[in-house]
């Protein structure tokens, strides 16, 4: 302060001497702008941006079950409540470079403008300026950290690769500072983690933390190396840091997940070495500082009696841990996981399913196995769904058969026992509160009480079992699923919704059984107005409060009908996923058994008798393999399947047969449109339609005879047969893309890389979209783009291409090929440069007329373009090429 005053003191004194002269230029001048830049405009900026950094670090979780990340950078959320702070720092920093120019702090101004468009997440923006500071400034410190950060923004942009083969690349060109060279080395080693390479993240850790001086970075880096080591098996080091994280006294978040770790590091292979572990746990059960994490404690002894096969004591502490989870949902994902993997070995499928329903729910996305997690639900979803269906058929057909007085008494009785579980209800809602408080009270005289003996909750006796009845006289299958609602959900009022929406998830079998197979829901009775209104006339004689226990029960002929061919797919499909998905050969005896008592005559009793001659394997069950085959070869002599008993691959022969059949059509077809016999492709695309409907050769024939007969076709026509053709085989159809630059064409318009397209006066489909400033220079350099869509395409195969290409026909033309993605979907390879728009066509023209490399690509209507350097940034910048087409059509085929 005082070298502040008494700058300030002397440049008054200068004034007073110099008159008030022009200073312009002159080395007063430059004192005063360095004073004004540093004391005023640059210090309020650089305070912005500390608070930028502060916000963004305090508002950052750390997700204790993976490892933690080295640096606390800016996610979307973040980036977006930075944006007020960072335009400031924009503001400020480039009145610096506007009127300060002869100031010191034109390279920190830009360097803080490179990191504000970091935290705001505008990581294009920010390397445009981190790249100038680092030609620019070349050689200087402050070029340095900005290489630093050009590291961290292609770390951001998820191009991990590129990444290390930068730090490497500067790492061994340059001398860093000790500070400069610790921040090189923390992204190096998020880099590192990125690409699984545990080993050397947690090297260049351990060289870090040498120079870091701060306390709380320091324990967070010990941390993150003990995690590491323990990822790459080496526990006993892991074990010593995770220690020495400890003893420094960290955030309490910090030591109390060490010590978790500490209890992984341990090998428990028996009662004995569970031990030590088991007491780490229960002592941090006893510490008041630990009740925010009971969750996570009973979740680790849960864990620890998994490995013991201690399950009782497994389930208790798993739903102890769920019961104590008040916010950490992926936490609480992971111990429904494990109580929804245990029930599903115990083959529990319905309980397993609710299970998993909550895992799904309550687990990040990002989660190891998410996808085979959330499969398996699906797969259980509807496995229940196929259960429960058959179960309430057959309870419902049971009703429909019963005589009215006996109908009506089970009714009544279900009725009541639904009155007194909203008597109960309300009861359990007065109660909930003080029971919550009680148990926070018992969870230490439950601990040492487990001390001397095992202590068993309430609700853990359940019969999990059980044969199934009709859900409203089945008192146990009532009082099963309340508790399992409890157990799930906890005491929760009881207009939330437990049956959760499912997440989409691919699941092939499943998904394709939809397609081919009616849906069980959508079999229903086609009732004739006479039933219509003898059923509306019965249920007006029910009293309003009792009529939704009859609306299902099959009173009428058609309706039983429609309830036993819903019985009869239930049991079948069920039967298939016990069999296929689930390998459980035991269920899935019992669903095919079930069907055939009861159903002998249904449609799939030739496939239940041949599946279950094949089920049959035991010694014990070669009377009931016998009986099944001689069923068939009775009963069904003309059957497929009694070919099969003779000829195991006759299934497997037969569609090769058919695939060879179908093969030779096409290719006979062909022939005849290279003859332009559109006659003949006509009469092929019939019989194909005929015999080898659903196959994946079917859309060739049918674009084969569109084609052929286009000359004979009005356009109109042609747009209405290409526009049918789209809508029946889809946009997942290989041919879609080929069929829509096709119509893009008739309807005057050029295809965009999205799907939609612009017309040759530049104006878009769909309105609304901001044109972007672009400029026209016909003389100026221009580069050669080719997009795609890099989950169709091969880049490397791409890049090969056009690098055999250029060695071919532009030897000496020293053109460079880059590759940048645009956007999640969207890649683009760059050939530069041209020396105008002429040479940059010449270019275009070649490769859309080479046959042999557009082999290689694999696309022979590729998204092909030039493009001036200014005019690439913008669209880099927007993420999407549609607006510069509109620019592109407008200007560089304009006449």
């Amino acid at each position: 302060m005082r070298k502040f005053l008494f700058q300030i003191f002397i440049w008054v004194a200068v004034l007073s001497l110099t008159g008030c002269a022009s200073l312009k230029n002159s080395k007063i001048d430059k004192f005063y702008q360095n004073l004004t830049a540093h004391y005023n405009i640059y210090f309020n900026a650089y305070q912005s941006y500390l608070k930028v950094v502060n916000q963004t670090e305090t508002n950052y979780v750390d997700d204790y079950t993976n490892i933690l990340h080295v640096l606390k950078f800016p996610d979307e959320t973040s980036g977006k409540a930075n944006s007020s702070n960072v335009d400031f720092i924009l503001t400020k920093c480039s009145k610096i470079l506007e009127k300060k120019k002869l100031s010191n702090w034109i390279d920190d101004s830009y360097l803080l403008i490179g990191k504000a468009y970091f935290y705001r997440g505008d990581y294009f923006s920010a390397l445009e300026t981190l790249q100038y500071i680092e030609d620019e400034y070349q050689g200087s410190t402050i070029a340095q950290e900005a290489q630093v950060w050009i590291a961290r923004c292609m770390y951001q942009q998820k191009k991990y690769g590129e990444t290390k083969a930068f730090i490497t690349l500067i790492k061994s060109n340059t001398a860093f500072s000790n500070q400069i060279l610790k921040e090189l080395l923390l992204t190096e080693a998020m880099v590192d983690i990125k690409n699984e390479n545990y080993l050397a993240a947690s090297n260049n850790l351990k060289e870090a933390v040498k120079y870091e001086n701060k306390k709380t970075n320091k324990s967070r880096y010990l941390f993150i190396i003990a995690q590491l080591l323990q990822k790459t098996g080496n526990l006993k080091q892991a074990t010593e840091y995770y220690e020495k994280v400890i003893k420094r006294n960290p955030p309490y978040e910090m030591a109390f997940h060490s010590k978790i770790e500490i209890s992984h590091c341990y090998s428990v292979t028996d009662e004995k070495s569970a031990r030590p572990i088991r007491g780490l746990l229960e002592k941090m059960l006893l510490d008041d500082k630990n009740i925010q994490y009971f969750d996570q404690i009973y979740l680790e002894l849960g864990l620890l009696e998994l490995k013991l096969n201690n399950t009782k004591k497994a389930e208790e502490y798993l739903k102890l841990s769920i019961k104590y989870n008040q916010s950490n949902e992926n936490l609480k994902g992971v111990a429904f996981m494990k109580l929804a993997d245990y029930y599903f070995s115990m083959q529990n499928y319905k309980l397993a399913k609710s299970y998993y329903d909550s895992t799904i729910t309550n687990l990040n996305e990002n989660y190891p196995d998410y996808d085979k997690i959330s499969a398996r639900n699906k797969m259980l979803a509807d496995l229940v769904k196929y259960i429960v269906t058959a179960e309430a058929e057959d309870s419902l057909q049971y009703l429909a058969r019963l005589p009215e007085k006996s109908r009506d008494s089970l009714i009544n009785i279900a009725y009541e026992n639904e009155l007194k579980q909203i008597r109960e209800k309300e009861k359990a809602e007065q109660e909930r509160k003080m029971a919550e408080e009680q148990e926070m009270r018992m969870s230490r005289q439950m601990m040492q009480s487990r001390q001397q003996g095992y202590m068993q909750p309430p609700g853990m006796d359940d019969n999990l079992s059980g044969k199934a009845k009709w859900y409203f006289y089945n008192q146990s299958a009532m009082t099963l699923g309340k508790s399992e609602f409890m157990v799930k959900w906890g005491k929760r009022k009881l207009e939330d919704n437990w049956r959760i929406s499912q997440k989409n998830t691919d699941f092939g079998e499943v998904e394709e059984e939809t397609e081919k197979e009616e849906a069980i829901e959508d079999i229903v009775a086609v009732l004739s107005e006479t039933e219509k209104k003898q059923i509306d006339s019965f249920l007006k004689n029910i009293p309003k409060e009792k009529q939704k226990y009859y609306t299902d029960i099959p009173f009428t002929p058609a309706q039983m009908e429609a309830s036993r061919k819903r019985e009869i797919e239930a049991l079948k499909r069920a039967g298939d996923i016990f069999l296929e998905s689930l390998k459980d050969t035991a269920s899935a005896i019992q669903s095919y058994e079930k069907l055939l008592k009861k159903y002998p005559d249904s449609k799939y009793a030739a496939y239940l008798h041949y599946n279950l001659y094949l089920l049959y394997t035991k010694p014990a069950d070669a009377d009931k393999k016998s009986a099944h085959k001689e069923a068939l070869q009775r009963d069904f002599p003309n059957s497929d399947f009694v070919i099969l008993l003779e000829n195991p691959d006759y299934f497997k022969e037969k569609l090769l047969a058919r695939n060879t059949e179908i093969q030779q059509l096409y290719s006979q077809t062909y022939e005849y449109y290279l003859a332009n016999d559109c006659k003949k492709v006509q009469e092929n695309n019939e019989i194909s339609k005929t015999k080898y409907s659903g196959h994946q050769l079917r859309p060739y024939f049918e674009y084969l005879s569109i084609i052929c007969n286009a000359k004979n076709m009005k356009k109109d026509e042609l747009i209405k047969a290409l526009t049918d053709f789209q809508k029946s085989y889809g946009k997942e159809n290989k041919l879609n893309d080929e069929v829509s630059n096709l119509l893009a064409y008739l309807n005057n318009e050029i295809v965009i890389s999205d799907g939609s397209t612009t017309n040759k006066e530049g104006k878009k489909d769909e309105p609304g979209t901001e044109k972007p400033a672009f400029i026209l220079d016909n003389k100026a350099p221009h580069y050669f783009v080719y997009a795609f869509e890099s989950r169709k395409y091969n880049s490397n195969e791409i890049k090969t291409a056009f690098s055999e290409y250029n060695a071919k026909f532009y030897g000496m033309a020293n053109l460079e090929i880059n590759s940048i993605m645009l956007n999640n979907d969207l890649q683009l390879i760059i050939v530069r440069e041209f020396p105008d728009k002429e040479k940059a066509f010449e270019y275009l023209a070649g490769i859309k007329s080479d046959e042999n490399f557009l082999t290689k690509i694999k696309n022979r209507n590729p998204q092909i373009f030039i493009i001036l350097q200014e005019n690439l940034t913008e669209m880099v910048k927007k993420q999407e090429v549609k607006s510069y087409f509109d620019f592109y059509t407008k200007n560089y085929f304009s006449k």
